[in-house]
């Protein structure tokens, strides 16, 4: 699976898009397309492209992405 992850550092929000291996191409021109709409938050906003096994797996290897904002503050603090 390709995992398309745009990520508001401030908020700690995301939304995920899923495409299957088929729809690379697709992938690749939305990952295009979201960055070039957001290139003025950028600063805040990060735009990510992972391949994995499942979302499953994508919260494991990349749980920053998935932790509201009180548990990444929490953990910056200790």
């Amino acid at each position: 699976m390709i995992f398309l992850v745009v990520y508001d550092t401030k908020l700690a929000l995301r939304t995920i898009k899923e495409y299957d291996e088929s729809s690379r191409a697709k992938a690749m021109k939305s990952l295009r397309v979201t960055q070039e709409e957001l290139i003025a938050d950028l600063d805040h906003v990060e735009v990510a492209f992972f391949e994995a096994p499942s979302l499953a797996t994508l919260k494991q290897t990349h749980s920053r992405y998935f932790k509201t904002l009180t548990e990444l503050t929490t953990r910056e603090s200790a």
